[in-house]
């Protein structure tokens, strides 16, 4: 499975070292799908077993209060809208007015809609980290070089920001609105291999979680494998000093973000064709368009 083993040290002929090199990745990516085969398996059986995630695992995924399971779950139909609800007894007790407005089959709809998507919540953690396994079990990136972050990634003008930032010398980007602001901060090359890769991964058949409660069509870039060396990096040694340096976001924690969850989003006719007014449940929100 992983290839001939390398020779005895010092009997190669010169660039034997690439052939060895090679071999060693092989039985690296070999190693990697093992281990998230008994990921997927812990995770199989946790399941069964009805175990509920840790807190520890809970905040991971964004999670750091039990309110998650219940508030502003959103649907679109038969009434578009944020909801509490923590369960059919309450929530009829609570919405009367609008429930009493509606028809039988749209009240019907309203009621089932919030029931799927609080089941939804309630097992998104285990469904992530089964997709996040078997992703990296089954999945062969395009470019696999988009799991290290590098400078050749940021836009030159996001990387004097930050040099600035961390200087105490920050001449602050153009401001649309208070505490908003626009800079570049990916480079045209990153963009154009990320698209390629998400179109390959999209091309894979794999399992796909859905981006958040209001967009159905897009991917978590986490279960991709992406944070440990793009995201992880990129939020400590990139936007965390900028943030803190804006004292708008500094205000709003900025400073001391650490956690984020990334995704990217698809609009298209017929599935996600635009987002509602919301509130994002973040410090800081970094839109790249």
């Amino acid at each position: 499975e992983y290839g001939d083993p390398p020779p005895p040290l010092g009997s190669e002929p010169r660039g034997t070292i690439f052939l060895n090199l090679a071999w060693l990745r092989t039985a690296a990516l070999a190693l990697r799908r093992l281990i998230s085969r008994g990921t997927l398996a812990r995770v199989a059986l946790a399941q069964r077993l009805g175990i509920p995630p840790s807190a520890a695992t809970q905040r991971q995924h964004g999670i750091d209060c039990a309110c998650y399971y219940t508030e502003n779950l959103f649907v679109r139909s038969p009434v578009e809208g944020h909801f509490c609800f923590e369960g059919r007894t309450a929530f009829e007790r609570r919405e009367r007015p609008l429930l009493e407005s509606l028809s039988f089959e749209a009240r019907d709809e309203l009621l089932s809609m919030l029931e799927a998507e609080a089941a939804r919540r309630r097992g998104i953690v285990p469904a992530a980290a089964a997709r996040k396994a078997r992703v990296a079990a089954e999945y062969s990136p395009l470019h696999p070089e988009l799991w290290t972050l590098c400078e050749r990634w940021l836009h030159r003008d996001f990387v004097a920001l930050v040099e600035q930032a961390r200087a105490g010398e920050l001449r602050r980007p153009p401001q649309l609105a208070p505490g908003i602001y626009t800079l570049p901060v990916f480079s045209e090359l990153f963009c154009r291999l990320l698209t390629e890769e998400l179109a390959h991964f999209g091309a894979s058949g794999l399992p796909v979680g859905q981006p958040n409660s209001m967009n159905r069509h897009g991917a978590l870039l986490d279960e991709l494998g992406l944070s440990a060396g793009l995201l992880d990096p990129l939020l400590s040694d990139w936007l965390r000093p900028l943030c803190a340096a804006l004292p708008p976001l500094a205000a709003a924690g900025g400073a001391s973000i650490d956690h984020h969850k990334a995704f990217v989003v698809a609009y298209r006719l017929g599935e996600d064709e635009s987002l509602s007014m919301h509130v994002d449940n973040a410090e800081v929100t970094l839109n790249v368009n």
